[in-house]
């Protein structure tokens, strides 16, 4: 789950999971690559550099990742919900209502979900604990509000009142969690 996501409590598919319609751009595979792969692994290593965010990364890099992911859920079938208001709910809800239904389709998009950085990942990495504690010391340092909570990854707003989420979600409070997240995890920052 991405810092960010769980920093200021928000979902990047909530309400604006629909395709904004700009294509994911491809990225070539690595200098030589051609005479040593097959065209099958060739696209396999872009398609994952394509759906790969690194540090730092910012809301517009990630929205753009997840609008070409629920491009493909549109594709494979899945429609868009709309909230009794009239607002679309998105196919992430659509999804959640009824997983059965719509589970093959979104199986049949696995390889366009968008990939967190693998440094933000406690799973992959047996530093994250760590490196988040500091991530966090970085962020009340700056005069941010937040807190690690057992059992969930990730920092989060806390108390998360109006103003401190106001502050967290503003430009400058991304700017700095991108900073203290590439500081903590990257080393740099």
């Amino acid at each position: 789950m991405s810092l960010l996501a769980t920093a200021l409590l928000t979902s990047a598919c909530a309400g604006g999971d629909e395709p904004a319609g700009t294509p994911v751009a491809s990225v070539a595979a690595p200098a030589g690559a051609e005479g040593t792969t097959s065209s099958s692994t060739s696209k396999a290593v872009t398609a994952k550099l394509d759906r790969q965010l690194k540090l730092g990364f910012t809301p517009q890099e990630e929205q753009r990742l997840f609008d070409a992911y629920y491009a493909c859920w549109a594709q494979e079938g899945v429609p868009d919900t709309k909230m009794p208001n009239g607002e679309s709910g998105g196919r992430l809800l659509t999804y959640k209502m009824d997983p059965e239904r719509w589970q093959k389709a979104v199986d049949a998009c696995s390889d366009s979900e968008p990939l967190y950085p693998p440094e933000t990942d406690p799973q992959t990495n047996p530093g994250y604990w760590d490196q988040l504690r500091t991530q966090l010391a970085c962020m009340t340092g700056k005069g941010y509000a937040m807190e690690i909570r057992e059992g969930s990854q990730g920092l989060w707003v806390a108390p998360a009142t109006k103003a401190n989420l106001a502050k967290a979600e503003s430009p400058q409070g991304t700017a700095d969690l991108n900073a203290c997240e590439a500081q903590a995890f990257g080393g740099k920052g």
